[in-house]
Formats: structure tokens, C-alpha cells, sequence
């Protein structure tokens, strides 16, 4: 179906790494322009070559570009309902790109087959643009590429027992590595909160990119800075539960928290997910709720939301606003109350201890197309417009 062009003029514009006042058009679901402008009350300036309606947003929104979530369970399985529920959750957060990533408990794509049937599933069912991860198992080590064929971003390993996927020891963690890099890829490392070292290790002799999934240790953060310093290349993630305060704390988590988030403020930590298998909830309305506590401006945390996860994935111009990518954007608003159905009613969504949060989205774009809006009411039948996301 055709889209018809539009533009979206705002005082706050995420574009590169800082905020200003801009006009943003799209034509046939691409940013067609981006206009920066002296003022929003100004006149927007011609029409150039756009045209179409114009969205002039509240003064108290920011326009985003689309967030990305590198680790989120939307396949549940290879499940159409689990897709649809899960990336209709992701558009009402703002998020528009995601990479499937089963959690621990759960089977990850093994084998070629496996990864095709969840792809073909997301393609019928998905609201927003979703890539996937596969599996490194001990049964499969040796034979990675035929995963990399069908599609995978790149490969998810275990070091200690997680349910439904096999483990790998030492050895094995290394021998994938080897051929992770072989093959131009990237590595997501799980349960390495007491062997960050002997990765760090592994990535020194081998060269592989490597992730470190839900790194809640901020003792662990040293040496990832370190290896940083040294320019290998490793990324690591923080869980947004890890980061965000409750009434009743032990005192070494209080303690551990604003070690995490040392590394939030000096760019050690390069993501923040969601540690929900249902889809992204509250992400980055939590964080910024957090972050409006310490004094942290909302400028900090976008890049953990944006292209920190690009990054992460190898998703090149995913999470930015520019001419030419693709006319995925949010609008939210900062200080308005994060409001969630509830099935049988609207409550204000809480943090674990029950505080409300600040930070609301209020309509996303993918592609172009409205993909979700907050006045307006959920519809059944509304269109999958998702694409499916392969390895460059």
C-alpha cells in the first residue's frame, strides 16, 4: 500500500547526538530531508521536495528515531501469536528494530531449518523490522555458517547451565570464537558474570566480536573498560531491572547499581534491554525515570537505545535520524506519566517497587506508516508491516 509523504516539525529532533529544532520528511517510507530550523515557531520553510501534511508535535515532545532492542523473545517458539504480541508491544514502546533472542530457558535456533521457520513466521506476523540471533550448542560448533546463511545477526552462547540450550566450557567457548570471526560475525556470551577475564582472554587471541548479555556485575566493569582501552572488541549490555532503584534494597545493591551506572555515564556499557520474554515494556521510561532522579539528562541514555544496540547487532543506520534510512521514528513525551492497558483497566505503570515512571511514547512510525498511535484505540485487524532483517 502506498504511503503518502509527510513531514514532522519539532523543537526537539534527535540528530547526531544532540537535540535542535528540525523538520523531518518522508516519501515511499524513507527520510526524504531533515531541515534544521531556528525555531519551531518559525515558518517551517518551502516544502521542498516532500510535500504532503505536516505534523507539527506538542512543545513538550521529542522526536526520536525508532528505538532498537537486540534481545528480545518475539519467535516464542515459532508462535504467530507470540510474534504479533510481542512486537505490537515493541512499537507502543517506540521500538521499531529488534534482533530475536530466546531467553536462557528457552531453545534457540540450532540449525538452519529451525532459523528459516522462525523467519518465516516473523515475516507474516511481525509490527516492527526483526532479525534474529542463532545458537552456538556443542552440536553444532564447526557448522555456524550455514546459520549465517540463513539470515542469523550472529550466534548466542551459554557458559553455565540455562535450561533449554547446551552449554559451552571453556574450550568450546573459545573454538566458536575462532569460528565466529572466520566467518566476519559476532558472538553474544551469556552467563559470564565470574568469567569476564577468561573472555576478555578468549577475544584477545581470537579478534571476535563479542557481546556479554545482562552484565549485572558493575565489579565486572573494570575490566571490560580495560579491554575497551585496549580496542578489542567487546560490547556489553545492562538489564534495565539492574539499573533501576526499589523501596527495599540490600546495601551492596545500591552499591552495585551506581557502579552500573558509572558505566552508563563514561560509555562502558553500550545497551540496556528489557529482561522480559514478552517484549520490550518499559525500557527506556524506566531508565529515564531513574536518570531523572540522579540528574542525568535523557541525552545520556538515548545512545543505550539507539545506536549503542545498532551497534550491538551490526544493524548499520538503524537508530538514527538521517536522509536516506529509514522513516522509523517516535514521538515522546518526557514528562508525561507511562500509562499501559491492563486488560481490564488503565493503571500507571510502576517500577518493581511500585513508583510510577515518567516518559510516554505516543505514536511510532515504521517505515512510514503508523505502526502505533496512543489516542487512537487497538484494531484487530490491523497489518503486519514488518520486514524481516538479514546479516550484511
Amino acid at each position: 500500500m502506498a504511503i503518502s509523504p509527510f513531514s514532522v516539525v519539532a523543537s526537539h529532533v534527535w540528530i547526531g547526538g544532540t537535540f535542535r529544532p528540525a523538520r523531518v520528511g518522508v516519501r515511499d517510507g524513507v527520510i526524504d530531508e531533515v531541515v534544521p530550523l531556528a525555531s519551531r515557531y518559525l515558518p517551517v520553510g518551502p516544502p521542498g521536495d516532500v510535500g504532503g501534511e505536516v505534523y507539527r508535535l506538542p512543545e513538550d515532545t521529542i522526536l526520536l528515531p525508532g528505538l532498537v532492542d537486540p534481545r528480545v523473545c518475539a519467535d516464542d517458539a515459532g508462535r504467530a501469536d507470540g510474534v504479533r504480541s510481542a512486537t505490537l508491544a515493541a512499537a507502543a514502546r517506540g521500538v521499531t528494530t529488534i534482533v530475536d533472542m530466546p531467553p536462557a530457558s528457552a531453545p534457540s535456533p540450532t540449525s538452519e531449518e529451525a532459523l528459516r521457520a522462525a523467519r518465516r513466521t516473523a515475516a507474516r506476523e511481525a509490527f516492527v523490522d526483526v532479525g534474529f540471533w542463532g545458537a552456538a550448542v556443542p552440536g553444532n560448533l564447526g557448522s555456524l555458517a550455514a546459520l549465517r546463511r540463513a539470515g542469523a545477526f550472529g550466534f548466542v552462547c551459554s557458559l553455565s547451565p540455562s535450561g533449554a540450550s547446551p552449554h559451552l566450557d571453556a574450550d568450546q567457548v573459545r573454538s566458536a570464537m575462532t569460528e565466529v570471526a572466520g566467518l566476519g560475525s559476532r558472538l553474544v556470551v551469556r552467563g559470564a558474570p565470574s568469567a569476564v577475564d577468561a573472555v576478555i582472554d578468549a577475544v584477545r587471541d581470537t579478534g571476535c566480536r563479542t557481546h556479554l548479555a545482562h552484565l549485572g556485575d558493575g565489579g565486572a566493569l573494570s575490566a571490560v573498560r580495560a579491554a575497551k582501552r585496549e580496542g578489542l572488541p567487546l560490547t556489553v549490555e545492562a538489564c534495565r531491572h539492574e539499573l533501576s532503584s526499589g523501596a527495599e534494597e540490600a546495601p551492596d545493591g545500591a552499591g552495585n547499581r551506581d557502579l552500573l551506572w558509572r558505566g552508563v555515564l563514561d560509555g562502558t556499557i553500550d545497551a540496556i534491554v528489557d529482561d522480559d520474554v514478552a517484549g520490550p515494556r518499559a525500557g527506556l521510561s524506566a531508565m529515564w525515570t531513574e536518570a531523572k532522579r540522579r540528574r542525568i539528562p535523557l541525552s545520556t541514555l538515548l545512545p543505550l537505545f539507539t545506536t549503542g544496540p545498532a551497534a550491538v547487532a551490526g544493524l548499520a543506520g538503524a537508530g538514527e535520524i538521517a536522509v536516506g534510512r529509514p522513516a522509523n521514528l517516535t514521538v515522546f513525551g518526557p514528562d508525561r506519566p507511562t500509562m499501559a492497558e491492563d486488560r481490564a483497566r488503565r493503571e500507571v505503570v510502576g517500577s518493581p517497587a511500585g513508583r510510577a515512571l515518567v516518559g510516554r511514547f505516543l505514536h511510532t512510525w515504521l517505515h512510514g506508516a503508523t505502526v502505533f498511535d496512543a489516542t487512537a484505540a487497538p484494531s484487530p485487524r490491523r497489518t503486519p508491516r514488518g520486514q524481516l532483517l538479514s546479516a550484511g
